[in-house]
């Protein structure tokens, strides 16, 4: 292979890699939907990090009294917790491609890490199907884990919300077109350069 396509090779990895920094932040990542209990009151939204960072229209949604409230619910936040550690590993996995890319010419190692990428994102979105089918069950209850609190579990008890939708957005889709053209683009480069066989 020439110099010239090893450098578009290259310089293709890092582009496609590092477009996962700016999607993780600012596209959405989470989509949920509740009824409200009034009636048919829906509420449904996308949640990107950038929301919570300062600035967002989440901004201190996570204070201490939140996290507080959380820590009872940690049981059944697990596979959420899981799935979203998953995503992060996948992210930098994506970046560690763009650091192997821009350093050298390792395209086997780049698909190893791609494919790894993957399978992890893969197992995120298993983890998050298993929470969905926890908290959207008929049988589920906000109030056991939200209620704590004297008004909370008027509000709860009263209304009764019930969630359901809770799953990956516009965000976990782009990591799998990020991590299928890294592996596309550098397989295709690998195959090219494969010496032919006599």
């Amino acid at each position: 292979m020439s110099k010239l396509a090893c450098i578009i090779c290259r310089a293709g990895t890092v582009l496609i890699a590092l477009a996962a920094i700016p999607n993780i932040f600012f596209n959405g990542l989470l989509y949920a939907r509740v009824d409200l209990g009034l009636g048919d009151t829906l509420w449904g939204d996308v949640f990107a990090i950038a929301d919570f960072l300062p600035g967002g229209v989440w901004h201190g949604l996570l204070n201490g009294e939140t996290s507080g409230a959380l820590e009872g619910a940690m049981p059944l936040l697990r596979p959420a917790i899981a799935a979203l550690c998953l995503v992060a590993a996948t992210v930098l996995l994506l970046l560690a491609v763009a650091v192997i890319s821009a350093v050298s010419n390792k395209r086997k190692l780049v698909l190893l890490l791609g494919g790894l990428g993957f399978l992890a994102l893969t197992a995120a979105y298993i983890c998050m199907s298993g929470f969905e089918k926890t908290v959207t069950a008929p049988d589920f209850s906000l109030l056991d884990y939200f209620g704590q609190g004297f008004l909370q579990s008027i509000f709860m008890a009263v209304l009764r919300p019930a969630v359901l939708m809770v799953r990956f957005a516009g965000a976990g889709a782009m990591l799998y077109v990020l991590l299928g053209a890294v592996l596309v683009w550098n397989g295709a480069f690998v195959v090219t350069s494969a010496p032919a066989r006599k």
